[in-house]
């Protein structure tokens, strides 16, 4: 069955995933009862929101920097497009390294989503 997803429900996995791209058991039920979808529901869509991240970022360093560049709206953003935002840095996804963007994720990742 295919799941039809209210804007307040979109708005609400968009800014967690922002912040977390794997939430845990805990997380999943806050999520729940803030959006009212089953943890399954949103299981699937954190795991489909990776996945389309992933192969954005991949399309990101084979296009060149001038994509990553491109201004977006705040919830389209990456974890490491937020972090890197905030700080100012003139660094862009297309020249890091694998393991630094994993890292700026891991350290978006240890903040916690407040509901």
């Amino acid at each position: 069955m295919r799941t039809s997803f209210k804007h307040h429900q979109v708005r609400s996995m968009k800014s967690y995933f922002a912040i977390n791209h794997n939430p845990d058991a805990k997380d999943l039920k806050q999520l729940s009862q803030k959006t009212g979808l089953s943890k399954r529901v949103l299981q699937v869509w954190f795991q489909n929101a990776r996945a389309k991240w992933r192969r954005n970022l991949l399309r990101q360093q084979t296009q060149g920097p001038e994509v990553v560049q491109d201004s977006k709206p705040l919830a389209e953003m990456t974890p490491q497009e937020t972090l890197l935002g905030a700080q100012g840095s003139s660094m862009n996804l297309a020249e890091m390294h694998p393991t630094q963007i994993m890292k700026e994720e891991q350290n978006v990742s240890s903040y916690t989503m407040m509901f």
